[in-house]
């Protein structure tokens, strides 16, 4: 098959946070199919994180999305036509579906519903705007999905909401080759945690959330709460609260915790951080919000939280010996992902023998 044309974000090549993880995942597969691809890695390695300028801070408020002009100025514009574009950041999809007979196009996450929940955070003129940045990339999500050959997405409901036949492919979490199995916790104080990128205003968001609306409870009843993840060093503390810094190895963070907390209220697409502490064997506490995008047997096997959740009715059994919920979870594993690229490419091919 001709040389596939790949756009990304620079970022999602060096982080295991949810997008790099998706990215990489990809790559990984393609690379497993001997596929032949070309690479255009846009933004540099901080898009899509907070800027420390004042005139970046200004944009993320009143902005929350980034440019698409923006960003496919770094593509680039003399392409011959490819049979086969694959885009893995909405910045790049109408790039992708001008120079390629197949458009293979990917969604992380909706950004027309990024939008729309940061304006139900925000008000006056910074409301108006992200209203206005959700209807526009509601639109442009219409229009690019109907000139794709294949329309992706991580989000169980975003590929409802999508339409089109969009097909839902998890982002894998865990492989079936080494499944992690949880190591017995030693019985006394509740241990919780969570992790994230905070660089991702999202993630910070939601720590904030947290420690407003969840930490006074989780206080009062003994509970500790472990931080880790990129940019937790940066993050106050109060008393109970520890920061474990950046993890080499998330499976080391999940035998350390009991309990895993999911208070995400803004951003958008499926939450691989809940997922991720499922396939490692660890109930998790969720926001609405961050149950969204999960097919309905693991959003049920969520902890829903509420303002009057009693922890000690608590069940920390590993949620994997539901067989149900095991047999949901075998979807996010890197073998499934592969298949599904797999059959994805052969659909692709039988479409080009018949041009």
């Amino acid at each position: 098959m001709t040389k596939i044309e790949i756009t990304s974000w620079e970022v999602s090549l060096h982080r295991r946070d949810g997008g790099g993880l998706r990215v990489q995942a990809f790559l990984q597969a393609l690379d497993a199919l001997d596929a032949d691809y070309n690479l255009n890695a846009i933004g540099g390695r901080e898009e899509g994180t907070p800027r420390s300028t004042a005139l970046g801070s200004m944009k993320r408020k009143y902005l929350p999305m980034p440019l698409r002009h923006r960003a496919e100025r770094e593509l680039p514009p003399g392409i011959a036509s490819t049979r086969l574009a694959l885009g893995l950041v909405p910045v790049g999809h109408r790039w992708c579906t001008r120079h390629a007979d197949f458009a293979w196009l990917d969604y992380a996450d909706l950004w027309s519903e990024f939008a729309r929940r940061h304006a139900d955070h925000v008000t006056g003129l910074a409301k108006a705007a992200a209203t206005g940045q959700a209807w526009m990339w509601k639109h442009r999500e219409t229009i690019d999905t109907q000139a794709a050959a294949i329309v992706t997405t991580a989000s169980w409901s975003d590929s409802r909401k999508l339409g089109c036949d969009a097909r839902w492919l998890p982002t894998p979490t865990y492989s079936e080759r080494s499944v992690p199995r949880r190591p017995a916790r030693p019985a006394g104080t509740i241990r919780a945690g969570f992790i994230a990128n905070f660089q991702y205003p999202p993630n910070r968001h939601a720590y904030d959330y947290m420690l407003k609306n969840w930490y006074p409870l989780l206080r009062n009843h003994n509970i500790e709460i472990a931080i880790a993840g990129f940019h937790s060093d940066s993050l106050s503390t109060p008393p109970g609260v520890s920061l474990v810094g950046e993890v080499e190895n998330a499976a080391d963070f999940y035998a350390d915790i009991d309990i895993a907390l999911a208070p995400i209220v803004t951003g958008g697409g499926m939450k691989v951080k809940v997922i991720e502490a499922l396939t490692h064997g660890v109930p998790v506490i969720s926001t609405e919000h961050a149950a969204d995008g999960l097919p309905p047997i693991l959003e049920n096997a969520l902890i829903p939280w509420t303002p009057n959740l009693n922890p000690e009715t608590f069940d920390l059994t590993d949620p994997r010996e539901s067989r149900t919920i095991d047999s949901a979870l075998k979807s996010f594993s890197i073998e499934s992902f592969n298949n599904s690229v797999g059959e994805l490419m052969q659909t692709v091919a039988a479409k080009n023998a018949h041009r």
